[in-house]
């Protein structure tokens, strides 16, 4: 189900009109345009003098034209683009996260110490509130207590692991946009992701994040292969689905993916009139294969006595309690917290506390709600505080460095919004370019459409962003292709000689 063959660029002229693709399209623009609103609001309004933010939002632009001239000149075949690529990553990932070793705090810390307790023979997810109400969290401990048991490893053979879990999501990144764009355009979106703040942040951190981004990635890459028949487009359809289940065991989003892929499927069966029983196949593969895998994990870590709740979610209303507050504007309330968790029965509390909320709000206050949230988890710079923790600080401090750092990373925070701005800019050129005729990228369109949805109703982290980045940058790679055609045309308009009549 290739888009356009690897190398070529589409010819916008060329692509059918498609009412349906071209509503989503429209749709997927208006919210990339908020965001973007958001965005350079923000960065205007925390950059002092103001005419500093305009230099961070044309900074990205030159450097993409610059990366794309040196492309041209200095061609890579696609396999040793993406081992350089995933070398670069590596190191620089590496040694961020060598650097800085975040000790594990809050969450992150329960997390290992239970991991740290299942290994030396006491299983602590059976006693604990936290692992009862989100049992779902017996996954992420397990993988680690396994490394710790057999391997011993330590905080830094886990950050190393991040490391490497970023740098493959960067060349499967690449490849993903392959399928929908031009060798250039798909090393200039990978580009774009090795340079974007946001995955250093989480690098040294102890996260279940980023192999669960790594593994998504992954099923969208298979699902999204080329067209093929019979056993071979079965077989993609069910290892996506088993790659999916894979990366909710590490943190629970797959949900948004599912829904885009049955959704995605369909439109584009119905649209471009493929055969309806070869769709239908292969979505009951694909959630065959992911059905099978969470639900087949989680009777296992139920069997086995790991956690007698499974792989669930005991207390799923907590987030909507959370992102409902109007107080926290969506964000950790620990008023909330001691209003649910010192009742008889939170999961019941909680529920009440989110039909109250509803109920209380009128339709303009729900949307200003929403605007500050969107504000908030979109619109603000990469969240640092991860990676630098006081203790972080503190240790830099005593190296003379805390300054420095300081002072980079706000910059490289800012930089980033600028980057931020410009793959919105391209992604939204790039949904409309593949609104001309029936595309598989309407799966990403609708994914990206559902996780943004689905932060304005629950609690909302800025960290959680860089889920986003799987979703737009690929069609990032359409829009550039669809501008690297449309600028020819542009610069010999603008060439033309206008004669006046005397």
């Amino acid at each position: 189900m290739s888009e356009i063959p690897c190398g070529r660029t589409p010819r916008l002229c060329q692509k059918r009109s498609s009412p349906c693709f071209k509503g989503l399209a429209v749709l997927f623009c208006a919210m990339l345009a908020l965001i973007t609103a958001a965005a350079a609001a923000h960065l205007f309004r925390n950059t002092a003098p103001k005419a500093f933010s305009v230099f961070y939002l044309v900074l990205p632009w030159a450097w993409l034209l610059l990366c794309a001239l040196y492309l041209g000149k200095h061609p890579l075949s696609p396999r040793r683009f993406a081992l350089a690529l995933f070398l670069l990553s590596l190191v620089t990932k590496g040694a961020a996260a060598l650097l800085l070793r975040t000790p594990p705090e809050s969450d992150f810390y329960l997390l290992y110490y239970a991991a740290k307790e299942l290994a030396g023979g006491n299983n602590m997810l059976n006693t604990t509130p936290y692992f009862q109400y989100w049992a779902y969290q017996s996954g992420f401990v397990a993988w680690m207590a396994f490394f710790i048991r057999f391997f011993h490893a330590g905080l830094p053979f886990f950050l190393v692991i991040n490391a490497v879990a970023v740098s493959a999501t960067n060349v499967l990144l690449y490849c993903l946009c392959r399928r929908f764009a031009s060798h250039r355009a798909a090393a200039l979106a990978a580009l774009i992701y090795l340079c974007y703040p946001a995955a250093y942040f989480m690098v040294p951190v102890l996260t279940n994040q980023l192999m669960a981004e790594l593994f998504l990635t992954a099923a969208l890459w298979v699902f999204l292969s080329p067209q093929a028949e019979g056993k071979k487009l079965y077989g993609a359809r069910l290892g996506a689905g088993v790659l999916l289940a894979v990366s909710n065991l590490f943190r629970p989003m797959a949900v948004v993916v599912l829904l885009a892929v049955l959704g995605g499927t369909l439109l584009y069966t119905a649209s471009s009139r493929q055969s309806l029983r070869v769709c239908a196949c292969s979505c009951l593969l694909f959630c065959a294969g992911y059905a099978a895998v969470t639900q087949g994990a989680s009777l296992l870590v139920c069997v086995s006595g790991l956690n007698a709740n499974g792989l669930s979610n005991q207390l799923a209303a907590w987030k909507f309690v959370l992102g409902l507050n109007r107080t926290s504007l969506g964000r950790y309330s620990s008023l909330d917290a001691v209003t649910v968790f010192a009742s008889e029965d939170p999961a019941a509390a909680a529920q009440a506390l989110v039909r109250e909320r509803l109920s209380a709000y009128s339709v303009p206050e729900l949307l200003r709600l929403f605007w500050d949230k969107l504000a908030i988890m979109w619109g603000s710079f990469e969240d640092s505080s991860w990676a630098l923790t006081q203790r972080v600080m503190d240790r830099l401090q005593s190296w003379g460095l805390d300054g420095f750092v300081r002072y980079w990373t706000d910059k490289w925070c800012r930089l980033g919004a600028g980057f931020y701005t410009a793959l919105l800019a391209l992604a939204g050129l790039g949904a409309w370019a593949k609104s001309r005729r029936p595309s598989l990228s309407a799966i990403l369109i609708l994914a990206a459409g559902l996780y943004f949805g689905a932060h304005l109703l629950i609690e909302i982290q800025v960290r959680y962003r860089s889920t986003m980045l799987l979703f737009l940058l690929p069609l990032t790679a359409c829009g550039t292709d669809a501008a690297a055609e449309q600028i020819p045309r542009l610069w010999g308009f603008l060439r033309k000689e206008t004669v006046f009549p005397l």
